[in-house]
């Protein structure tokens, strides 16, 4: 998509449960990667990844009407936190939800973590998900039928939780889940990360989430363990890393680097 892409500088070789890199990848000529076996990786969508509280609404808002991806769905409602909108869809976040409880955790509880993404894709796979994942009608499903790896149209998948969950669903994008081989072609989703100085997240958490995040302690503990897995876990896909400092600075010049 040209920008700048950071797709990871020390991929973890090793392969463990299947959830790590074991390819080198760099930038092709053409905008999209280039991986060592040659494929050339053209992302259907972008997921937005960032901390609650850390601008991603506003990101999202830039990525989406004013630069044209879709968030399909039914999009999470506005309320006194986030007059101008989150740019989620509902079924996303709460199938994020499902594979969170599955494991014993919630977004602001991850002292049971960190999250097992093998262990999700296997509950979903044999019919043992959360019954989030079902509810109103199969979030997870409408949740992947609204992702689809082959999708005609550019969409954005936008939910803190994906910091923690992002594994989980880049296995819902290989083409053995979907029944078919794309071509040939890695339809992972681009990421965009974003980040925001620690102090600020803590202290916008505690003070817009009462009693949810008690202590500025707790909430810079959050920030730390989402940060972290959002880049661990992005480090093989395509990624393009801003911050809410610079989007704040100078939205257009920022948004177009970033595309």
């Amino acid at each position: 998509r040209g920008g700048v892409v950071d797709v990871g500088s020390t991929p973890d070789k090793s392969g463990g449960d299947g959830n790590t890199p074991n390819e080198e990848v760099k930038s092709s000529a053409d905008g999209g990667v280039l991986t060592s076996s040659g494929m050339i990786l053209r992302p259907p969508g972008i997921v937005v990844l960032g901390m609650h509280r850390s601008g991603t609404s506003m990101l999202g808002g830039l990525l989406s009407v004013g630069a044209g991806f879709e968030v399909p769905g039914k999009h999470l409602q506005v309320n006194s936190q986030n007059k101008k909108g989150f740019y989620e869809t509902f079924e996303c976040c709460r199938a994020n939800d499902a594979l969170l409880s599955k494991q014993d955790m919630k977004w602001n509880d991850l002292k049971r973590g960190p999250f097992r993404p093998q262990t999700a894709v296997e509950q979903v796979r044999n019919n043992k998900a959360h019954r989030l994942w079902n509810k109103h009608g199969g979030n997870g499903k409408k949740c992947m039928n609204n992702f689809r790896p082959d999708a005609e149209v550019s969409w954005m998948m936008k939910d803190p939780r994906l910091c923690l969950t992002l594994r989980a669903w880049l296995r819902f994008y290989t083409p053995g889940w979907h029944g078919t081989d794309f071509g040939g072609e890695d339809r992972r989703p681009a990421a965009v990360f974003t980040f925001r100085h620690p102090l600020e997240v803590a202290r916008s958490l505690h003070v817009r989430t009462v009693g949810t995040i008690p202590t500025l302690v707790a909430g810079l503990k959050l920030w730390v363990e989402y940060n972290v897995r959002a880049i661990v876990n992005s480090q093989d896909i395509c990624r393009v890393v801003t911050s809410n400092e610079r989007i704040l600075g100078d939205p257009l010049m920022e948004i177009e680097r970033v595309l």
